[in-house]
């Protein structure tokens, strides 16, 4: 169940993936959390892209080993014919990216050592294009994507540093030149992402620790801005919610592209106000997400360790709803942390619709309570408290509200 990337089959409940030693499955119709995929191909499976025509399907594995069925994947063969970057040897990325777009199906993108490599064929056969070869920098694997908002932008690299430099096309992948570096962090980039509405926005993803982790260019890379409110950061922690983890994908909502979600190591962060605060969406696992698409409107995500999931984009919050401080609360409840996850500190608020004997404790996972939080009679309204936590090991702690015969418990976790 660890997928580094998925696809779904156009017009149907039909997806395909490729999994870490486990090669590339496909699913029958409407899989169910523990049944129906059928195994594929060998080898490190990685990126996918499914034809808008149903038949055809580009299937990956390590260091390039790009294979194709023109038959919905009852037969497959090798896809390399004119790429050049194959093989450990060859030049071929050990996570191979694979870049497809709805508006132009047969075109795709790869990179290697070399380059980047373009195909019109739906990877029948390769071309390589022209790039600023002193500036690529090829190191590890690296990521290229092409523009949701246009096809014609295409982006791709290993690293923004001085030994290499993100790159864009503009021509359809036929040509491409250097960006400009972030002026906050330097190093390979762990993902790319792109804008549903405009060329010109793109997404680059960094994991170093205590570093910025999103950075977006509206101007082809230009100039940059940080999104994770690490650059600006005194103490290391970032100033907007944001975790100091590392980052896989972005998706930016096409209905609202106020709204974004970031893939992390440890799970869904959600932006609804187009990254200037970051949430933890805990009606999602706590579990590494490495790709996230739109198909279909249907939001398809590839998690490394809990399968694939999907969610229709008519079912995703646009928004938060806002609370009026004033009223009194109607019932008892314990809310969600914020942030979660946190380091040092967190706040958590509850609700009592009458005055109540209030017990907050926090345990760790073995059972031991670390700490009490309230203790004693609390009017009615909804009340918050700081949890300093700056002494403790990382890890999942619970936190339980006792108001007279009102119990509930809900999980945080501490990253350090």
């Amino acid at each position: 169940t660890q997928f580094y990337g998925v696809d779904k089959k156009p017009g149907f409940d039909v997806y395909i993936g490729g999994m870490q030693d486990n090669g590339t499955w496909r699913s029958f119709a409407n899989p169910g959390p523990s049944n129906g995929w059928i195994f594929s191909v060998g080898g490190d499976g990685f990126d996918v892209a499914w034809h808008a025509d149903g038949q055809k399907i580009v299937a990956s594995s390590q260091f390039n080993g790009i294979v194709r069925t023109t038959n919905g994947g009852i037969s497959w063969a090798s896809a390399t014919t004119g790429l050049g970057d194959t093989g450990q040897a060859g030049g071929g990325q050990f996570i191979t990216s694979i870049a497809s777009t709805d508006d132009d199906p047969d075109l795709l993108f790869t990179i290697g050592q070399s380059g980047v490599w373009r195909s019109t064929d739906f990877a029948a056969s390769w071309q390589a294009a022209t790039i600023e070869s002193d500036k690529w920098g090829a190191s590890g694997s690296g990521k290229v994507r092409i523009s949701l908002a246009d096809p014609d932008v295409v982006w791709a690299g290993y690293r923004m540093d001085s030994q290499g430099r993100l790159q864009v096309s503009t021509d359809r992948g036929l040509t491409f030149t250097a960006v400009n570096n972030p002026p906050g962090v330097s190093g390979r980039f762990s993902g790319l992402a792109t804008h549903p509405a405009d060329p010109q926005t793109a997404y680059v993803l960094f994991s170093q620790f205590g570093l910025p982790k999103i950075y977006r260019t509206t101007d082809l890379g230009q100039t940059w801005e940080d999104l994770s409110g690490f650059e600006n950061a005194t103490d290391g922690q970032s100033t907007n919610g944001f975790p100091d983890v590392a980052v896989y994908d972005l998706l930016v909502m096409p209905d609202n592209p106020n709204v974004l979600w970031a893939g992390t190591e440890i799970g869904l962060f959600v932006s609804y106000d187009n990254g200037a605060s970051w949430t933890f969406e805990d009606s999602f696992p706590a579990v590494s997400i490495w790709q996230m698409r739109v198909v279909d409107d249907e939001i398809v995500m590839a998690t490394h360790g809990r399968g694939v999931w999907t969610v229709d984009l008519a079912a995703v919050p646009t928004a938060v709803e806002p609370v009026a401080e004033a009223a009194v609360p109607v019932r008892f409840a314990l809310g969600v942390n914020y942030p979660n996850p946190f380091n040092p500190s967190t706040t958590i608020s509850f609700d009592l619709p009458r005055p109540e004997t209030v017990r907050l404790t926090v345990y760790d996972v073995a059972g031991r309570r670390v700490a009490t939080l309230a203790e004693g009679t609390y009017p009615a309204g909804t009340h918050r408290v700081t949890w300093e936590a700056g002494g403790l090991a990382s890890g999942v702690y619970l936190y339980r509200l006792e108001a007279g015969d009102f119990v509930q418990t809900r999980k945080m976790m501490l990253v350090k």
